[in-house]
């Protein structure tokens, strides 16, 4: 397996609740995120999930509208893009305009890291919390039986 080198800036797309951003701060200290959701309702949590949330260049609704808008970002900006959970919440029909947009902010040895499924934190290394994770639980088994979720079902579709 060939090992990536990132350097300088990570965008972490969708952070959720921050465990992805307290992963990366674990592993690599050194790099200068921006952290970019469409909504605003997991920003508390994801400040006390991560050790320095004051390194976090933090961005809402307030400069990105989701999937189907621009990202709000100058051409080749990025070393890296983080897109955790939430390639299943892209209509089809955007799905390739969305990763044009993405591949448009990642300079040209960038690189786009997806996480499109979880699996349990068995060691429960990173949702250390009993409720946290009967709430992921509950969250993955809702959305994989609402009506218009593109995602998770079929791994060959979520791969694509």
């Amino acid at each position: 397996m060939r090992k990536i080198k990132i350097k300088g800036r990570l965008l972490a797309l969708s952070y959720g609740p921050g465990y992805n951003l307290a992963l990366v701060q674990e592993i690599r200290n050194d790099l200068n995120i921006t952290a970019l959701d469409f909504v605003d309702v997991f920003y508390d949590s994801a400040c006390q999930n991560v050790k320095e949330p004051q390194k976090i260049n933090w961005l809402g609704s307030d400069v990105w509208g989701g999937f189907g808008t621009s990202l709000p970002f100058e051409r080749d900006i990025f070393d890296a893009v983080l897109f955790t959970c939430a390639d299943p919440y892209i209509p089809i029909e955007i799905r390739q305009d969305v990763y044009a947009d993405i591949y448009r902010i990642l300079t040209k040895e960038g690189c786009l890291g997806i996480l499109t499924r979880s699996y349990p934190d068995h060691e429960r290394r990173y949702v250390r919390e009993k409720w946290n994770r009967l709430e992921v639980l509950c969250h993955d088994f809702l959305e994989s039986v609402c009506e218009g979720w593109v995602g998770f079902s079929r791994v060959n579709d979520s791969i694509k």
